[in-house]
């Protein structure tokens, strides 16, 4: 951005050649400036519009020339008037626009250089976001005139694989690559493409067999080459995503390398950057998480993964709340999320390798038997546990028979609520059945 009082040497190099100084310059409401553009044609502008681009404001404020044209050799004519409309705060974006992607960051590039009311930037960061939130990671190369450059299968699975919350250069613990993995098992890999081997790399551990990811859809047509795409300064890259949302950038990560690392940086200062505060780079860094984002992009689990990847975290944001991250380890409320069988599993696993959990709540959020028995497995092994809601979820007697046969064993959970349920009659035989063999001071909630 430029100073509100630039230098006359500074306007002399923007305008490359040599402009009178004239002191204090005063205009009529009324008056229109004319300004030459980059590509020579000249652009009539009202004085108030002008002024609202402080690049502009600074050079008719400081500085005219011979002919009374303002020059502007970095910027096109069609870009001025266009964030002249732009500036308006009830302009509404045409529907049937048709500026690609690149031509918007393009333009946020400018107004960015115009230093542009934030309105302006709004309104292209909104048809930015239009074109791309929803959109999986092979919708997204075309969009962006972006083709894959990762160095192999395991390289792309992974930067889809990673958390949302990772930073920039995040790299995943070393694994056995496939080719290591084959030799070890005397087998051949049969995948009938990239994308199928990629997405058996990436799908869930508790994915069962005939497990399918959902459907990806394919460019028909090649992305343009990655080496006639414009360069774009990082202030505009990341302005370009101001509105995109969490779930579409964590899909931006498996572009291309450098669209990787970019949503990093966004998604890191988005979910974990403090106030006043730089953006971490590092996952030791990281002292502060927005679960209600990480929800609503569906992925919940992740605030469970962060407790066990994130040393340093103290701070949980979300849904106008900070919570105190030993208070969280100690009682955990997510009712009511949406979460699922998916997610379940997810905090099952994590429910296994916690130490300090006491009180979890997981009513009202879907989850079925599938969610429950994995539940169960975590029970098994977890010594610490003591409260449990499952109430109001989709739980029959499956779920209810895996949960019981895990309390045989476990010896620390006083209180589970499995109201509002279809255990059914199978599952309340299995509740008796368990406190025979475990006869201690467990309540269980059945009541509808």
């Amino acid at each position: 951005m430029f100073a509100r009082k630039a230098s006359l040497r500074r306007l002399e190099a923007m305008a490359g050649k040599t402009i009178v100084f004239t002191g204090t310059f005063t205009m009529t409401r009324d008056e229109q400036i004319r300004v030459r553009a980059r590509d020579g044609e000249e652009v009539t502008l009202s004085r108030d519009s002008a002024r609202l681009m402080c690049t502009l404001k600074d050079l008719m404020d400081l500085a005219t020339t011979e002919d009374d044209v303002y020059p502007m050799p970095k910027i096109m004519a069609s870009t001025l008037q266009m964030v002249c409309k732009l500036n308006d705060p009830d302009y509404t974006w045409p529907s049937s626009d048709e500026h690609s992607v690149v031509q918007l960051i393009q333009l946020i590039e400018d107004a960015l250089y115009l230093d542009a009311p934030v309105v302006a930037l709004k309104h292209i960061q909104g048809a930015i976001a239009t074109r791309l939130n929803g959109k999986r990671t092979l919708e997204l190369g075309p969009l962006l005139g972006a083709g894959g450059d990762f160095g192999s299968a395991e390289e792309h699975a992974a930067s889809s694989c990673e958390p949302a919350f990772a930073p920039e250069d995040f790299e995943a613990p070393q694994q056995p690559t496939d080719d290591e993995l084959w030799a070890l098992l005397g087998a051949g890999g049969d995948f009938g493409s990239a994308e199928e081997h990629a997405a058996s790399s990436c799908e869930p551990a508790f994915a069962p067999e005939d497990f399918e990811a959902p459907q990806q859809p394919g460019s028909s047509t090649a992305p343009p080459a990655l080496l006639q795409q414009p360069s774009f300064s990082a202030d505009a890259m990341e302005a370009a995503l101001g509105l995109v949302d969490v779930a579409t950038l964590a899909e931006l990560k498996g572009v291309t390398r450098s669209w990787r690392a970019l949503a990093q940086r966004v998604l890191c200062s988005r979910l974990c950057r403090r106030d006043g505060q730089p953006v971490p780079t590092r996952l030791d860094e990281i002292t502060d998480l927005d679960v209600e984002q990480l929800i609503e992009a569906g992925r919940p689990w992740e605030a469970a993964i962060a407790g066990r990847m994130l040393p340093g975290l103290a701070r949980l944001h979300g849904y106008g709340y900070v919570v105190d991250v030993a208070t969280v380890l100690t009682k955990l409320e997510l009712y009511n999320n949406r979460i699922g069988d998916d997610g379940a599993k997810a905090i099952a696993e994590a429910l296994k390798v916690n130490t300090v959990l006491i009180i979890m709540d997981l009513g009202m959020n879907n989850i079925g038997d599938d969610g429950a028995k994995a539940i169960a497995e975590a029970l098994k092994v977890n010594a610490v546990l003591s409260t449990l809601g499952l109430y109001k979820n989709s739980i029959g007697p499956e779920g209810a028979i895996a949960i019981m046969e895990a309390l045989k064993v476990n010896a620390m959970l006083t209180f589970l609520r499995l109201d509002s349920n279809n255990i059914g009659d199978d599952g309340a035989k299995a509740i008796v059945e368990a406190l025979k063999v475990n006869p201690r001071a467990l309540k269980v909630n059945l009541s509808l």
